[in-house]
């Protein structure tokens, strides 16, 4: 939390708004950054800001930083990040795989996850977040049902519990 305001700041993020990072990994997840371009006007329509980190394979020149006119809400695309203990520090929530490392730097840190396990292997992406699913601090979605709406309609019922006045839950 000491972090959060450096961190917002060095990615041009709004103060005072619920920030979700998306990231499918360093290669990017293509069902991930699917959903999401088709939620993100959503998310920002109710001002939720965006860190998509989206793979260096997947990221193409129309991918543009933008501002919310009405909500301040910010959308800011990266190809990569180098720095993850900062993505992590200006985020409220985070969407993404459920690989060992992601789920433990998210357990260690405190980031409350909506985990998209990869659809193929022997169902460990699953099993790396169970314990946090069961703990209450992630939600699973599998990778076939993750749609636009569906991933609107969970972020932006997790940002206003973990944003909420009354402090993280």
């Amino acid at each position: 939390a000491a972090a959060a305001p450096a961190a917002r700041a060095a990615y041009d993020l709004p103060a005072g708004l619920p920030v979700l990072l998306v990231s499918g990994g360093s290669q990017g997840a293509r069902s991930i950054n699917t959903a999401l371009a088709g939620a993100v006007d959503e998310l920002l329509a109710a001002g939720v800001s965006v860190l998509h980190v989206l793979g260096q394979a997947n990221f193409t020149d129309d991918l543009v930083a933008r501002t919310h006119a009405g909500t301040g809400a910010a959308y800011r695309p990266l190809d990569y990040v180098d720095r993850m203990e900062q993505a992590y520090a200006a985020a409220d929530l985070m969407l993404g795989r459920s690989g060992a490392g992601t789920v433990m730097e998210t357990a260690m840190v405190g980031l409350p996850t909506v985990f998209v396990p990869l659809p193929h292997g022997n169902g460990e992406q699953a099993r790396n977040a169970g314990f946090l699913v069961e703990a209450g601090a992630g939600v699973l979605v599998p990778d076939a049902d993750l749609s636009p709406g569906l991933l609107a309609a969970t972020v932006l019922g997790l940002a206003r519990i973990v944003h909420s006045p009354f402090g993280e839950v």
